[in-house]
């Protein structure tokens, strides 16, 4: 009956194999100010109006005279410029942002936006300077699977697949939606699938732990991804000799 099972989902795991990304989360501040703009600039981001937003939060930092509130509405608007596609408003905010006050979650969130701008710029090592160290398992988790992707797609743009991968699988357990830890994992196989077998096997730990378990899975799927009446008796097997693995 496992064997019938496995026939049956191999379609569904190699389709799911070849799709790409995880979505990346906005989070919107509120910054303390009585301009009564604010609540309509964070509905505009909240209906997806990004642009509309950044201009309008940028109006309000203008006429605002607390620093640390002027640098929070900066910060939003460029957050929002940059959801909006519009790059060079996110990269004229990280420069204004630059020598403001911003402290906590507001400092995390600016280091993530200067990272993923120059992420644009095919600036890799400079993102991942930028980046800085992972967020505290106290910061929102928004935050930190932004952080983890951003990290995995530097190690990408720089070629070095698998950091990518390894940055990918501490990504995987602090994601909550189903379908989108299946295409995070889904990106982990497909990302070590790239690499060759003969790097596979060297670079396998001992124990295998979860990182093994992956580098085994993606051996397979490498090796056989094209012969189902194969790879569903090899997947069995994987699956008895790393039964705690995560993958979906």
């Amino acid at each position: 009956m496992q064997a019938n099972v496995a026939h049956r989902l191999l379609p569904l795991v190699l389709g799911a194999f070849l799709l790409h990304g995880c979505g990346q989360l906005q989070e919107r501040p509120s910054p303390v100010t009585s301009d009564p703009d604010l609540a309509r600039a964070e509905a505009l981001a909240g209906e997806g109006q990004y642009l509309a937003a950044a201009d309008l939060y940028r109006q309000i930092a203008l006429r605002t005279d607390d620093p640390t509130a002027q640098a929070a509405l900066l910060l939003a608007g460029g957050e929002a410029a940059a959801a909006g596609g519009d790059w060079d408003a996110a990269r004229n905010a990280v420069a204004e942002l630059a020598q403001r006050p911003l402290t906590g979650t507001a400092a995390l969130r600016y280091r993530l936006l200067m990272a993923e701008a120059l992420l644009t710029e095919m600036r890799p090592l400079d993102a991942l300077e930028a980046l800085g160290e992972p967020p505290a398992a106290a910061d929102p988790i928004a935050l930190q699977l932004r952080f983890y992707e951003d990290s995995a797609r530097a190690y990408r743009q720089m070629g070095n697949l698998f950091e990518s991968a390894k940055v990918l699988q501490a990504l995987d357990p602090l994601i909550r939606d189903p379908q989108r830890r299946l295409d995070n994992q889904t990106t982990i196989l497909r990302t070590l699938a790239l690499l060759n077998e003969q790097l596979l096997e060297k670079l396998q730990p001992s124990p295998p732990g979860i990182e093994g378990g992956w580098m085994q899975l993606a051996l397979i799927v490498k090796q056989h991804g094209s012969e189902p009446e194969k790879i569903a008796p090899l997947f069995e097997d994987w699956r008895r000799r790393f039964p705690q693995h995560p993958a979906m």
